[in-house]
């Protein structure tokens, strides 16, 4: 069972001056008083024992923010005119895109294919109207070297039908579909 805390202190102009969103495993000892639970407290320890991974997204000006991971990394998001970097969006293509990649290229050293390059391209139609979630996704694998088709396939297929999990994700809500193209 997971429990979400998060803060949107306000300034007088109403806009915020820090948003920090984090998921952690809820735990009812961590509870200081009655109606606490679920709120983020200074020197909190989010996510102790690495049971979840967990991301801190911080306000930093107009629609620009940075995501910093539990891995260490950070990286800015901009959720309008992208000028600062990707949107929230366009991140969960490149989270899909990532994941589906890192997945095949394993599969494809296991079955010791000579895999010389791999490119996976994901475009996105989007609803129309809010929220404007993907209601469908293409997938384009790009792929080099002197592979077998049938194992290129194959670890494609075992990719998208269970081993990444933002795929399995997705799925379950949007028309996921792809292509293979041998370069």
């Amino acid at each position: 069972q997971a429990e979400y805390g998060g803060s949107i202190p306000l300034t007088r102009s109403s806009r915020p001056a820090h948003l920090q969103v984090v998921w952690r495993p809820f735990n009812p000892s961590s509870v200081a008083e009655p109606g606490d639970a679920g709120r983020l407290r200074k020197n909190d320890v989010v996510n102790p024992g690495d049971t979840m991974p967990n991301a801190t997204v911080s306000y930093v000006a107009g629609t620009s923010f940075d995501a910093a991971f539990g891995s260490g990394h950070t990286i800015r998001i901009d959720g309008g005119n992208h000028e600062e970097g990707p949107g929230p969006m366009e991140l969960v293509l490149a989270a899909l895109g990532s994941c589906s990649a890192v997945t095949v290229v394993e599969f494809l050293g296991k079955m010791r294919q000579p895999l010389t390059s791999l490119e996976v391209e994901v475009s996105g139609k989007r609803a129309e109207t809010a929220p404007k979630v993907y209601t469908s996704i293409h997938i384009r694998y790009l792929v080099g070297g002197d592979v077998d088709h049938g194992r290129v396939e194959r670890a494609i297929n075992l990719t998208e039908g269970k081993y990444c999990s933002v795929y399995t994700m997705l799925d379950a809500s949007v028309d996921i579909s792809h292509t293979i193209e041998y370069v």
